[in-house]
């Protein structure tokens, strides 16, 4: 017979096929017993069809079908396992494997053929599985088969596993929507779903995880769509870059309805063997609606077919003769919806007469029909219907009774008195206060009783009275030291009626995210947190509205509502004390690592310790020691450093605790592993010079900085010229300077500067010199070669603060060693540079001279001085120019006024202007030979007198003078205003004027130029500002000048009447 044209064929066309579907059923069971006939049953789409007969043996199962079918791919994760076996199969002698291994747990149908397997955890994302069943003899299906989950494609942010399209949701029921996310950098990003509802996508969560695969428990909404979708996108918050979207599938909300049936309502001679046809409004759980049809009295299902998801054909045998069978479907028929929808009108009750005899009376009880679960003490109906088959119409007392303990109690539940008309069923109730007791087997009976006496009777199956509340058998978490968001679970000692789809059973505070499911048994319910904080006491409560599932139900016995406490782990801090940043470790040397950590839940900790070499940028690759055990406070660990060079070098510690929660804490800045021994960049003079002054000063520049003291001690200069002085400074390239001052060295004579191997670096430890340095060098004259020539070139001013740059590329010769010396205008040392390209930072202002000294392979020496004025700002050339045209007149005078002053205006306004670029090296040491015969020859002679003489320039004089005086070669007087010049070793004589050179100059000028500013009067000068300030507080205490302070600036004023008067010691500025 053809599916197709089961629909809408009578009844009565049913009732013949009836009997021969009977008689072939017990033919095929004939059949069966010597291997052949037809297989029981179609499978499912996407099952696996017969191949061929089953074996021969004649009462073992074997496999149908399976879904998964074996070599299916891109299985949903959420997919459960299902077996249909030939025949009905006794469940304990059927076992299973799957690989990987994933709990299963199993659920028969109620023939014993089907086994529904699901899995709590879903399926792994990619992964084949291997199934098999054991207990059953080789079928048409393979066993074992194999099957491939979903597999995620391509490189997307993120990848929707479940749902894929073409599902069947339930409105209001919950499902996990599950996805993959994988981040390029490994960092958490950002989440979001939505579901289009028609044309517009709404917001149903959000959040941050990292990679790998992500669920979500959404609850689906009360609609009905037939092309809902939801998407997850994934990246930056604003905008989510990458999203990934699954196919249209359905959400219903709608409850199905039985529409029609086959008999109808009312009919009558009905054949004992015949098809009962049921049409729904929609497709249908099959396996469910099979279930729950239900009959008074009970008739045998033969066999029931689906022509289609809405109908549902019947067999039913076995009826009894001029009976009135009432009959439908309780509330476990759903919709083909997952959860599935219960069916609308299933308390409703249908009804037809069979054929045969004389028609009775007869009475039908309509509820409790059996199954139920009814609370102790609630009020319910006993509901029934009367028929009256007499012509005339009878009165009837109906008695309603019940009993259970097998019997042994019994208890009146009510009694009414129904006049029923001729040929009709009358329905009626007595209301039943259900006794408080807890019975299983409790059975209602109904008995009427019409005027002639005759009884009739109808009593339901057994079902159960529940007086007792239920309790919480356990819960978790609870206590300290829960781990972040822990899962939640509650066991309760009954099953539980589940609240509607949107009121969760349980409450968490403080607010954090929370999702619940209750297990299938509806006796226990576990839930989901997320976003749970360190050390914070949390409280969980079940909702007071929770009851059993008997009808109306149980409150929770116990306090109201029922809660419970539990808190999170105390996450471990970690502070690092050492290294912490600016230390100057020696490689290969051991120090100690010390930290302090704190962990309100644990005595003990596991550290790790780990460093790295380039500040961090390496992820701390490098391993110290860990995981280790150490008790809660101080600690520390002796570090052998590693034998490398690095200034970026950083410490991480990481400390965990029991539970797994960490901290870390790195070095605040970064610190310096030294293992490479102190060198000698530079000297002068280099190894192996000759020519050497035997006034010249000894430089040794090193390739870092040292440890001074050692090397102190390790310097011997042999032969040794007395009045050895040590001075230190740090050259441009970051090394140590030693300068070493001397007495005048023997003319013609080999000198060895040596540092021995106990000098080292400033690193700690430190590292030792590989070898003793030995520097040569002769003070004999040169060898007759072509000598080098240094030509330094810099700026003339410049600004304090500001770098500038010297260059003595431009200097010729096979050059070895370029070395800068920057003196103050006091012959002072300040810094040493090296390199054809230095450059220098000033720090105060003044007049400074930058001598370059190139040595070249053969060990000869040449040396250039440029000078330098360093201003405190880009207009103090003012001084210069006395500021305006008044002040130049003043200067003019000043200059003309005494010979005296001509020398101090060339130095005190010009010589800051004047850096010698390039001059004639030979023309340069003739001149100034020159001037130094003459005050050999003439000492105590003027400036006015050796410029006259001589036929020089002012600017030539002043600048020679200067550098003769510098040298040490020459030195002057001041004489009233006369400047006087002498040999170093002469003899001075006594001038009597009681003031300092510097005071005169200084005091000549305010005289000229009233009013001036002590930084501009030092500026001009070349000396510091603490030093003018010395000299003109000696002036003002003598009466010779006064202070007056304007505005932020300290003016000095020349006091008219000279020595005579002597200022107030108030007067005098103390700063």
């Amino acid at each position: 017979m053809e599916e197709g044209k089961v629909v809408g064929v009578p009844w009565r066309v049913f009732a013949v096929a009836a009997l021969l579907m009977s008689s072939l059923a017990l033919g095929l069971a004939s059949s069966s017993a010597t291997g052949g006939g037809p297989s029981p049953m179609s499978p499912p789409d996407g099952g696996r069809e017969l191949a061929a007969s089953p074996p021969d043996e004649p009462t073992a199962a074997y496999v149908l079908w399976t879904i998964p079918a074996d070599g299916a791919v891109n299985i949903p994760l959420s997919q459960s396992i299902l077996v249909m076996f030939s025949q009905s199969v006794n469940t304990s002698t059927i076992t299973w494997s799957i690989s990987p291994p994933i709990t299963m747990i199993p659920t028969w149908d109620p023939t014993v053929t089907l086994a529904t397997l699901t899995h709590p955890s879903p399926l792994a994302t990619c992964t084949n599985y291997t199934a098999e069943v054991y207990g059953v003899i080789p079928g048409p299906a393979a066993n074992p088969w194999t099957f491939r989950t979903f597999c995620p494609t391509g490189s997307s942010l993120v990848t929707l596993i479940s749902p894929v399209g073409g599902e069947d949701w339930t409105g209001g029921s919950t499902h996990s929507i599950i996805w993959n996310q994988s981040s390029p950098s490994g960092a958490d990003i950002a989440w979001a779903l939505d579901w289009l509802d028609y044309s517009t996508w709404v917001r149903i969560a959000n959040g941050t995880a990292g990679n790998g695969t992500q669920a979500y428990t959404w609850t689906v909404p009360s609609v009905d769509r037939t092309n809902a979708q939801v998407r997850v996108c994934a990246g930056p918050p604003t905008g989510y870059s990458d999203c990934s979207t699954s196919g249209p599938f359905t959400i219903d909300s709608t409850a199905p309805v039985l529409v029609s049936h086959d008999p109808p309502d009312g009919a009558i001679d009905v054949p004992v063997t015949m098809f009962l046809t049921v049409v729904f409004s929609e497709n249908m759980n099959q396996a469910g609606t099979e279930r729950a049809f239900i009959s008074n009295p009970p008739a045998f299902v033969l066999s029931t077919t689906w022509p289609d998801p809405k109908t549902i054909i019947l067999q039913l045998e076995g009826l009894r003769t001029a009976t009135r069978y009432v009959w439908g479907f309780d509330c476990t028929a759903t919709d083909s919806s997952n959860w599935g929808n219960p069916l609308a009108n299933c308390t409703a009750t249908h009804d037809f007469t069979t054929e045969g005899g004389a028609p009775v009376s007869s009475i039908s009880l309509l509820s409790p029909r059996g199954g139920e679960s009814w609370t102790g003490g609630s009020t319910h109906d006993a509901r029934f219907m009367v028929n009256n088959a007499k012509p005339v119409t009878d009165v009837f007392t109906v008695d309603a009774t019940f009993r259970y303990a097998g019997g042994a109690r019994v208890g009146s539940i009510g009694s009414i008195v129904l006049t029923v008309p001729s040929g009709v069923a009358l329905d009626g109730q007595i209301s039943w206060v259900v006794p408080g007791v807890d019975a299983l087997d409790v059975i209602v009976n109904v008995t009427a009783t019409n005027r002639t006496g005759v009884t009739f009777w109808d009593e339901s199956a057994a079902f159960e009275i529940d007086s007792t509340p239920p309790q919480v058998l356990s819960f978790s978490p609870s206590g300290l030291q829960i781990p972040l968001d822990p899962p939640v679970f509650v066991r309760f000692s009954e099953p539980m009626a589940i609240p509607p789809p949107d009121v969760l059973p349980l409450t968490i505070s403080p607010s954090i995210g929370l999702a619940a499911t209750w297990a299938a048994a509806r006796d226990s319910v576990s839930g989901r947190t997320s976003g749970s904080q360190p050390c914070v006491t949390y409280t969980i409560r079940l909702i007071s509205s929770l009851r059993d599932d008997s009808d109306p139900g149980n409150a929770l016995a116990g306090p109201a509502p029922f809660s419970w406490t539990f808190t999170t782990t105390c996450g471990p801090t970690v502070a690092l004390l050492a290294p912490d940043g600016g230390e100057d470790w020696t490689g290969g040397s051991t120090h100690a690592i010390q930290w302090s950590t704190a962990d309100p839940d644990d005595s003990t900790l596991r550290i790790s310790l780990s460093y790295s070499l380039d500040g961090g940028s390496d992820g701390f690759s490098n391993v110290i020691a860990g995981p280790l055990v150490v008790a809660v406070g101080g600690g520390s660990y002796p570090w052998a450093l590693p034998r490398v060079d690095s200034s970026s070098v950083l410490v991480r510690i990481t400390a965990t605790d029991s539970t797994g929660n960490a901290a870390s804490d790195t070095s605040a800045a970064v610190f310096t592993i030294d293992s490479t021994p102190p060198a000698l960049l530079v000297s002068f003079p280099a190894d192996g010079a000759s020519g050497h002054k035997s006034t010249w000063d000894l430089w040794f520049v090193w390739t870092e900085g040292v440890d001074r003291s050692s090397f102190a001690t390790a310097f011997g200069l042999s032969p040794d010229p007395g009045g050895l002085g040590l001075e230190w400074s740090v050259s441009n390239l970051g090394g140590d300077v030693l300068l070493v001052t001397h007495n005048p060295l023997k003319s013609r004579t080999a000198y060895s500067a040596t540092f021995a191997i106990t000098a080292k670096d400033d690193s700690d430890p430190g590292n030792f010199l590989a070898a003793a340095v030995v520097v040569g060098f002769t003070t004999r004259p040169p060898p007759p070669v072509n000598p080098p020539v240094a030509l330094a070139v810099g700026h003339n001013q410049v600004e304090v603060g500001e770098p500038t740059t010297f260059d003595g590329t431009g200097s010729s010769g096979v050059i070895r060693d370029y070395v800068w010396r920057i003196a103050d205008n006091h012959g002072a040392f300040v810094a040493v540079l090296v390199g054809p390209l230095a450059t220098y930072t000033f720090q105060q202002q003044g007049r400074y001279s930058v001598t370059l000294f190139v040595t070249d392979v053969n060990g000869v020496v040449d040396d250039d001085t440029i000078e330098i004025a360093v201003t405190s700002n880009p207009h103090s050339d003012a001084l210069i120019a006395a500021g305006a045209a008044g002040a130049a007149l003043a200067a003019a005078a000043l200059v003309a006024g005494t010979e005296g002053g001509k020398l101090a205006a060339f130095q005190f306004f010009l010589s800051p202007l004047y850096a010698r670029r390039k001059r004639d090296e030979l023309l340069d040491h003739e001149t100034r030979g020159m001037i130094r015969g003459y005050i050999l020859v003439h000492p105590g002679d003027s400036y006015s007198d050796i410029r006259s003489n001589l036929g020089l320039s002012n600017g030539t004089l002043s600048y020679h003078l200067m550098v003769l005086e510098r040298e040490g070669i020459v030195r002057s007087h001041a004489r009233g205003s006369r400047k006087l010049f002498y040999p170093r070793d002469a003899r001075l004589p006594n001038d009597g004027g009681g003031m300092h050179e510097v005071q005169i100059r200084m005091l000549h000028a305010i005289e000229e130029i009233p009013g001036l500013a002590v930084t501009d009067l030092a500026g001009a000068l070349g000396i510091t500002s603490q030093l003018a300030l010395y000299h003109l507080r000696a002036l003002a205490k003598e009466g010779r000048i006064r202070f007056e302070r304007r505005g932020f600036r300290l003016r000095c004023f020349a006091q008219m009447n000279g020595s005579e008067d002597t200022a107030p010691e108030e007067s005098v500025p103390k700063d």
